[in-house]
């Protein structure tokens, strides 16, 4: 009886994340021209960072009623922000001349991250515990999005010559 009762809501946890994630993704594609691509990459990665805040409450204290808010928030911040917008901004930022080079190459750094961070997570996490970890991408998280709100212009409705003038007068460049 008992275990049946885990299994449902470990399937309810798991079920609501699909959720989230699907609803977030609809959302940002059918609104993204009138809320923008800077600000949705912005937001995405504040909720990332509120999220993993959470997780390193939640594994640092016996908070773990903070885990699954934890996770709903990153998933949320990932699905309107780096989820539909990685791609899309890419293919807007770069020049047409360096265009295809410049996206295969973020592409292979793209994968490289994600490969890094999949097969480390668990021999971080046995080393530090997991609040360490998150901690860990908590700090990643905020410099990448110091970087974003320095670096990256909203570019939808742009063309390429007033996206190049919009990153002139971006401060990191």
């Amino acid at each position: 009886e008992e275990s049946s009762s885990v299994f449902l809501q470990q399937g309810w946890s798991t079920l609501s994340i699909g959720i989230i994630k699907f609803l977030v993704t609809v959302l940002v594609i059918w609104k993204i021209e009138s809320i923008g691509r800077r600000v949705l990459l912005l937001l995405g990665m504040g909720t990332i960072a509120l999220g993993l805040f959470c997780l390193v409450i939640a594994f640092a204290t016996t908070a773990f009623y903070l885990a699954l808010p934890g996770v709903w928030l990153v998933v949320c911040g990932y699905s309107m922000s780096f989820g539909p917008l990685t791609w899309l901004l890419t293919s807007e930022l770069f020049p047409t001349d360096i265009r295809g080079r410049a996206l295969g190459a973020s592409t292979i750094l793209t994968y490289l991250c994600a490969y890094f961070v999949t097969n480390t997570f668990l021999s971080l996490q046995a080393m530090l515990g997991a609040s360490a970890v998150f901690a860990m991408y908590l700090v990643v998280t905020l410099c990448g999005l110091v970087f974003a709100y320095f670096a990256i212009p909203d570019t939808g409705g742009k063309n390429s010559h007033e996206i190049d003038d919009e990153l002139r007068n971006m401060p990191f460049w």
